[in-house]
């Protein structure tokens, strides 16, 4: 028998007709090639949408399609009847389906959960972005089986395939390795940032053992995060992301240190409210040294909350320059490393 070839691309069909009239093995082959490439460019469109800085809430929708081409896709499988007595590819491939069906109502409805509250804390930032991964790579496995049964049935029906790549698989392969490399940074950026949420929160409520034990944490994952990124490497010779996660590393490490004068302004402002106080209360017959005494200490406590308040206005734009540069890369990065549908 002479060898007959396939090229592995998109095809489209008329399934409830086609997939009941194969006229031979390659025929059988594309029926399956076809579905695949319809439920992957649903799944395409909903992980480019997440991507580029959708809430998962609120494109439950694009979920939805995925789900629906499943339930078609799974009924239409349950119809087939098996080409020549084929017990091999049609098996692999409901068993597939059974699991992306899984993967689509069950992980990734815990994922739509689990992001809710992804920003609570760094535990649960990580349990989302694991997830995730952990659902991908569930995906990446059970498309590994299909596709190693695909194979062997082209080889057993002495069918040579052409591994050429489509669009669709490039673009799938391309999300995959973006979404892999912004998580590890990422997380080192998130769990700095989270720190220095509640540093700042201490700082609010003006709360000095929080200050002094957020400061000193902070500081620790300045420094850890800062070992873990000098260690990682650019995307794609693109080394704006990583960059931009250093910066802001870079300025919290900095922060932590110039916010051990908050502990000295709070009490130089604790000590002048005893003195004013004192001072309202010992009437009005006051002497030339007890209002003296009271003057040093008015232009002592004023200077202090300039000085502290010019401290913190810098601290602010620092950090406003950080943030806006870490924001801009993230975005510049998912723009050219993530395909659009």
């Amino acid at each position: 028998m002479n060898l007959k070839s396939i090229v592995f691309l998109i095809l489209f069909f008329n399934y409830s007709v086609y997939a009941q009239s194969f006229k031979s093995e390659v025929d059988y082959l594309s029926y399956f090639n076809s579905q695949e490439s319809m439920i992957s460019q649903r799944y395409l469109s909903y992980i480019s949408e997440s991507a580029h800085g959708n809430k998962l809430r609120k494109i439950e929708q694009k979920r939805d399609d995925v789900v629906n081409a499943l339930k078609a896709v799974q009924a239409s499988i349950n119809k087939l009847k098996p080409y020549k007595g084929d017990t091999l590819l049609k098996k692999n491939y409901e068993t597939y389906i059974t699991l992306l069906n899984s993967v689509f109502n069950e992980d990734y409805g815990k994922i739509v959960d689990l992001e809710e509250i992804a920003e609570q804390s760094y535990d649960q930032m990580e349990a989302f972005l694991l997830a995730q991964e952990q659902a991908d790579a569930k995906l990446s496995d059970a498309q590994d089986q299909f596709t190693d049964a695909f194979r062997r049935f082209a080889a057993a029906n002495n069918i040579r395939l052409l591994e050429n790549k489509s669009q669709l698989e490039k673009k799938m392969m391309k999300i995959g390795q973006a979404n892999k490399y912004y998580h590890q940074i990422y997380l080192v950026f998130f769990k700095t940032f989270k720190q220095e949420a509640y540093l700042l929160d201490a700082i609010q409520h003006k709360d000095l053992n929080g200050v002094e034990q957020n400061r000193n944490t902070l500081k620790k994952y300045s420094l850890e995060g800062m070992a873990k990124l000098d260690t990682a490497k650019a995307f794609k010779s693109n080394q704006t992301l990583l960059q931009s996660a250093k910066k802001y590393l870079l300025f919290t490490k900095n922060e932590s240190d110039k916010i051990s004068q908050f502990n000295d302004y709070i009490m130089k402002t604790d000590e002048f409210d005893k003195v004013k106080k004192a001072y309202e209360m010992s009437g009005k017959n006051k002497t030339n040294e007890e209002i003296d005494s009271y003057n040093l200490a008015v232009k002592s406590v004023n200077k202090a909350i300039s000085d502290y308040n010019s401290e913190m206005q810098q601290l602010d734009k620092n950090r406003s320059v950080a943030l806006n540069y870490w924001n801009t890369s993230a975005k510049a990065f998912f723009e050219t490393y993530i395909p659009k549908e």
